[in-house]
């Protein structure tokens, strides 16, 4: 668990204290600092063994920074001794000095794991940047005037004193679609990040960018006893090849298979599950079960209402980009939590978009019912039902059915249409889904729908929020996640898997599950996806939380962005029993994180 922040530019070391600072956070045991005419860099990392390798080092030649782990790094540095590469020592600084050396900038595709790496070259005054394949680690970054400064998290960019903090409205407009901030610009002008699998070189001011890696699904035709055996080897070998570290690592445990199966294999000492006193959105008591049958002390935490709205401002902050995914306030308690016990924790993102386990993935099957009907009838239907002022059972069905799986899917959230967000924005530029999603939907032609579905989840939904929010609500805490099912062994075994082993109309993760089920009891295997539920439904209709929205709704910074009638109507709507909660939900984060962020702006408003 680490932080990496740094500038090419003529800058004091004051200046790099403060951008550390930023994110110290991330990792509070060592700092590590590099400096010289052209360049400085700082590292912040948390010790988790007492053999741990500094991972800011440099000679004459070289300087390298590294956010994560290489989980291949045995097996590479024996393919480079190979070649008559030597290493006097086991470290990541040789091994990646080795292979950049070997391999250039086609390094990256090399490494197995969550990285984020810089190299600096002395010698050529370059930068060369890379990110994991699937944005398990993040990257930023901003150029001016000939300039270069990154860092882990964008507060560390925002201490550079030659950064102008200005927001970027489009990525606003899209992320009341999608929840969360797709761009590769962030919310803030002229400050991007690196997207998953992608490379940065910066030399003499230019900047270049380069893909190393794409999602490719290639199902092939195996044995379903063969897949499933596959896949369980791969996960149970994920898992216990942590068996020898030196830190005691503890378990997120909710009732679902993925964190099950983790805590099966791994059998942790702690266990931690959040849930609430509404049995009806808590995971707590079968979480608790699960434990007790495994023999894993289970550690509870209950979130209050006033705990959960009160925290937002302070967890915007971590987050650096509005969110407005309700579990992970959820998770940033758990994390909270966790770190009182562990210093690493297991985590179980990855099985529902690469198996296929949202519940969105039924979808077509539910839809095919209807092919029968002309695609030219059913779009008639569709357009027709889409403007009727009102709405009556069904109506959602036969709108979707008319519609291909591009026009109707752009991930597992999608919380205002079009038209809807030209409605309550008061500047609105066109920014559409279409453009992100498009080229995505372009790649994967003539896949089924679910694989489509997939495609997207993989790679916009599983980064910006999934992996986002783990990224920052657990390093906010100091606490070190480890996702052993985003090992490529895994991720590739479940892009070979034929669509009749991932989801059919009647279950999801089937060959996933089949594995879970040699050592979970059947139950637990088969439970339909919770997901950290949150009451937000329940609490927004309370006068203690509808009045809290309402006067965020009616604030300056609303009104800067918002037509206010507009979202008082959805407020309105909503306690009079029309579910409006996501959308609520959506806006209020982003006027919280915005004031969090633009304090002095929200009050010129």
């Amino acid at each position: 668990m680490s932080g990496l922040c740094g500038f090419v530019s003529k800058q004091t070391d004051e200046t790099l204290q403060l951008m550390l600072s930023k994110i110290k956070h991330r990792g509070p045991d060592v700092s590590t600092v590099f400096s010289n005419e052209n360049m400085s860099a700082a590292f912040c990392e948390t010790v988790l063994t007492s053999t741990q390798n500094e991972t800011v080092i440099s000679n004459e030649d070289i300087v390298i920074l590294l956010d994560g782990e290489i989980e291949n790094f045995n097996e590479l540095q024996e393919q480079l001794k190979k070649s008559g590469y030597e290493f006097r020592e086991n470290s990541n600084f040789e091994l990646i000095a080795c292979l950049y050396k070997e391999y250039g900038r086609l390094l990256p595709k090399y490494i197995h794991g969550a990285f984020a790496l810089l190299i600096y070259d002395i010698k050529e005054n370059q930068i060369f940047a890379a990110r994991d394949r699937l944005g398990v680690k993040p990257f930023q970054y901003c150029l001016f005037e000939g300039g270069f400064v990154f860092a882990s998290e964008v507060k560390s960019i925002l201490a550079f004193p030659n950064i102008k903090t200005e927001l970027n409205e489009k990525a606003l407009e899209l992320y009341l679609a999608f929840q969360y901030s797709v761009l590769p610009e962030t919310f803030f002008k002229g400050i991007h990040r690196l997207m998953p699998a992608q490379t940065l070189i910066f030399k003499d001011g230019k900047l270049e960018l380069d893909t190393y890696w794409e999602v490719e699904f290639a199902p092939n035709e195996t044995g379903f006893d063969t897949a499933v055996s596959d896949i369980e080897k791969a996960v149970v070998n994920s898992i216990k090849r942590y068996e020898s570290a030196e830190t005691e690592i503890g378990a997120f445990l909710s009732s679902g298979v993925d964190s099950s199966f983790i805590a099966a294999c791994f059998k942790p000492k702690k266990s931690f599950t959040v849930g609430y006193d509404d049995g009806n959105y808590s995971e707590i008591d079968s979480a608790k079960a699960l434990s007790d049958i495994l023999g894993v002390e289970h550690v509870k935490r209950l979130i209050s209402s006033d705990e959960y709205f009160n925290i937002l401002p302070k967890a915007m902050y971590f987050m650096d980009e509005p969110l407005a995914d309700p579990a992970a306030i959820a998770f940033y308690f758990g994390c909270e939590e966790a770190a009182k016990h562990v210093k690493v924790a297991f985590s179980g993102e990855g099985p529902d978009e690469f198996f296929g386990g949202y519940g969105q993935y039924f979808e077509p099957f539910a839809l095919n019912k209807i092919s029968f009907i002309p695609r030219i009838i059913r779009r008639a239907v569709s357009k027709i039902l889409s403007w009727l002022p009102f709405s009556v059972k069904g109506m959602g069905y036969l709108i979707r059915a008319g519609k291909t799986v591009e026009e109707r899917f752009i991930g597992n959230a999608y919380i205002f249409p079009k038209h809807e967000r030209e409605l309550i924005l008061k500047s609105y530029s066109g920014a559409d889904t279409d453009s992100i999603t498009k080229p995505l939907y372009d790649k994967v032609r003539g896949f089924d729908d679910v694989t489509q579905m997939q495609y997207i989840d993989l790679n916009l939904w599983m980064a910006g929020d999934i992996l986002h929010q783990a990224d920052r609500m657990s390093l906010a805490h100091s606490l070190n996640i480890k996702t052993p099912f985003l090992h490529k062994k895994i991720t590739d075994l479940a892009l070979k898997l034929p669509l009749k082993y991932r989801v059919s109309a009647a279950k999801n993760k089937i060959a996933f599950r089949a594995a879970a089920k040699n050592h979970l009891p059947e139950t637990v295997a088969q439970k339909k996806k919770w997901g950290f539920p949150v009451p937000l439904r329940v609490w927004l209709k309370e006068e203690k939380f509808y009045k809290f929205t309402k006067e965020h709704f009616t604030s300056d910074t609303a009104a800067k962005f918002f037509h206010t009638d507009k979202l008082l109507k959805l407020l309105e709507q909503h306690k009079k029993g029309n579910d409006n909660s996501r959308k609520i939900w959506t806006v209020l984060v982003f006027i919280i994180w915005y004031d969090e962020f633009f304090p002095q702006r929200s009050e010129e408003a």
